[in-house]
């Protein structure tokens, strides 16, 4: 199993010290605390493609967004990491934070659907499983579970509605593979029209051939192939542009 990649924060407090009284140096605050416990999710910063699938390996319903995490500072409330998601089906934006007094992390979910909602968790070996604290709707999104597969650079998260006390359906799972990684691929490549990883398998379209890097990617170009080809091209562009 492919455990979940967390790069731990290094924390430095700056404090002066006497060398004749020791025991006035600065304790840690809970500001340092929560900064070192979100410092776990670093790799989370920065930008991501990401497919959505209703049913896994099923195109119906599919669709491509992208998310963007970044770290907050304010000096009037704890570190967090703040997500914005564009053209998300299940969340628009949302906040994460670490609770100290329960040791547990918090999530601020504001959903597609309209309402925000307030969610809460742990880390339980290789996912971050966070559980909605008010569910008024059978079909609201009521947990939500994080989880890293190769490496540093592919994100899986899993969006379930509660269907009994203890026991959740899935609503939609959403793969992300991070802009720029160099998630599957090697020093020359044919690249995945979808994703911009390596392109294996492939796909025609109006006598052309592409490549896509799985079976997921496969069925979305085959379900919207303009789509996905203008989404391709104008990340093109916007790379030589960079340049």
């Amino acid at each position: 199993m492919i455990r979940f990649s967390f790069i731990a924060l290094a924390v430095v407090l700056g404090s002066t010290l006497n060398d004749n009284c020791p025991e006035t140096a600065k304790p840690p605050s809970k500001s340092d605390d929560a900064q070192a416990e979100l410092g776990k999710f670093q790799d989370l910063i920065g930008s991501w493609r990401g497919v959505g699938q209703l049913q896994r390996g099923s195109t119906k319903g599919a669709w491509t967004e992208k998310c963007h995490w970044k770290w907050q500072f304010n000096k009037d409330s704890p570190p967090a990491l703040e997500l914005q998601v564009d053209d998300g089906q299940q969340i628009k934006s949302g906040k994460l934070s670490y609770q100290e007094n329960s040791k547990t992390y918090g999530f601020q979910g504001n959903l597609a659907s309209g309402p925000t909602v307030q969610f809460s968790g742990k880390v339980d070996d290789d996912r971050l499983t966070l559980v909605a604290q008010d569910v008024p709707s059978p079909d609201q999104l009521a947990r939500i579970t994080l989880r890293k597969a190769g490496g540093r650079d592919r994100l899986i998260i899993l969006f379930e509605r509660r269907v009994d006390l203890d026991r959740y359906q899935r609503i939609a799972e959403v793969g992300y593979t991070r802009e720029g990684s160099n998630f599957g691929k090697g020093t020359n490549f044919i690249e995945c029209v979808v994703t911009g990883g390596r392109g294996t398998i492939p796909v025609m379209h109006k006598g052309t051939t592409y490549y896509v890097c799985c079976s997921g990617c496969r069925d979305l170009f085959q379900d919207s192939p303009e789509h996905i080809l203008a989404e391709y091209r104008a990340r093109k562009d916007a790379e030589k542009n960079k340049q």
